[in-house]
């Protein structure tokens, strides 16, 4: 390194810190420092060098001014959401359900316009009553507008466009209603079914899922399912599925965390509860967990036709590998989804969460999809997954991270 290069390297060391502490000021007050905290005590460790001579000085002092801007921007967002329309849905959650209100057929019809190719459609299902967390998504990953990175993903310098969409059902209060009425109608991000949105009606969503997009002629190369409690690297997604596209085309896909031999619950008091009328077995197709998988697009028209002469049942996810299963799509295991799934598996609720906020950020910004992420830690995990993968020097000491399933799966 030149003597002439020392200096500028320390500035940029001196700028990085005051990012992070920056950054750190505002996870005391938010809790999840974690990453954070690893970043500044461990990841500095490495020299920070010019990336092998990708980047100069100033272009990385450029970057990091470029991200506190974002993130101060986002949050300033969020905030401004979370007094004016977050307030209302948080007053109207608080008043007694009423009655099921019938949507007006316009809203119910919304279209979702799809101006580009798509490479790529999210769609998140999302609660009625959660608007901060579907706020969160769209000032993160749900946006290009906000995706820091290289769009070209490996496709001869075009763009991979992408979109997300919001799936809900109808709430039992009619204020909760009436305001997603307002917001489907600000956004236009928002896909609202003729069912009540409750967790029995769940594989009522997932049908719903794969019909409106043919009836709306809003087509993808590859669909991604996931919920609004799980961040998306949508760099790492759109890494992958390029990769995947440029070897199989078309070949079908369907793809996320594998559960294999899962049994049947018949407790009639359970949630997961499903009766031998409806599934006479007493294990489940294999299946991809629900909290993020990607399917081809082409699977759609022959999903809506086998669902339609096959029964289903109130598991989502196993209801969809019974339907893939109909089709001889056998699904792909892909351990970047999902890592910490096992924890919830085993420990319960909020498990997943939990590990996911004692482990090194080096390793979740390799991952693809996390659950247990809601509202401002999306944009915790949005900044922080940037600055890594622009600073790749940060995690270049630390090892172990890749994979992280095991965590819970061998316990």
């Amino acid at each position: 390194m030149s003597s002439a290069f020392k200096p500028c390297v320390l500035l940029v060391l001196l700028f990085l810190l005051g990012l992070l502490f920056g950054f750190n000021s505002f996870f005391a007050n938010y809790g999840n420092k974690v990453a954070i905290t690893q970043i500044t005590h461990q990841s500095l460790r490495p020299k920070l060098t010019e990336h092998d001579g990708l980047y100069s000085a100033a272009d990385m002092n450029k970057h990091l001014s470029f991200l506190r801007k974002g993130f101060r921007r986002s949050l300033d967002k969020y905030d401004a959401s979370r007094r004016n329309f977050g307030k209302k849905f948080n007053d109207a959650v608080e008043n007694e359900p009423l009655h099921i209100l019938d949507l007006p057929e316009e809203i119910l019809k919304q279209k979702i316009i799809c101006k580009n190719e798509l490479f790529l459609l999210i769609q998140v299902h999302s609660s009625p009553e959660n608007f901060m967390s579907r706020q969160a998504i769209r000032l993160t990953w749900g946006s290009m507008e906000h995706f820091i990175g290289n769009r070209q993903q490996n496709n001869g310098g075009k763009l991979r466009f992408w979109k997300t969409v919001f799936l809900i059902g109808q709430s039992s209060n009619p204020k909760i209603n009436h305001l997603v009425n307002q917001e489907a109608s600000i956004y236009k991000d928002i896909v609202i079914g003729s069912f009540e949105d409750t967790y029995r009606n769940l594989y009522m969503k997932m049908i719903f899922s794969i019909n409106w997009p043919l009836d709306q002629t809003c087509h993808a190369s590859y669909i991604l399912k996931t919920d609004e409690d799980c961040f998306v690297n949508i760099g790492n997604l759109l890494n992958w599925l390029s990769s995947y596209h440029e070897a199989n085309g078309t070949r079908p896909l369907y793809a996320g965390r594998v559960q294999i031999g899962m049994k049947v619950v018949r407790d009639k008091k359970s949630r997961y509860y499903v009766s031998k009328k409806d599934h006479p077995a007493d294990t489940f197709h294999p299946y991809v967990s629900g909290g993020g998988y990607v399917i081809s697009g082409n699977l759609l028209p022959l999903l809506v036709e086998v669902s339609q002469r096959s029964p289903v049942f109130p598991n989502e996810d196993a209801c969809l590998g019974s339907l893939m299963h109909r089709l001889g799509v056998q699904p792909t295991d892909n351990s970047k989804f999902l890592p910490l799934i096992f924890c919830l598996y085993l420990y319960g609720e909020g498990a997943d969460a939990n590990r996911f906020r004692e482990a090194h950020m080096c390793g979740l910004s390799r991952q693809i999809i996390l659950h247990g992420v809601r509202d401002k830690h999306q944009l915790e995990m949005h900044f922080n997954s940037a600055l890594l993968n622009y600073f790749p020097t940060f995690c270049s000491s630390q090892t172990n991270y890749e994979e992280m399933r095991d965590q819970c799966e061998d316990e």
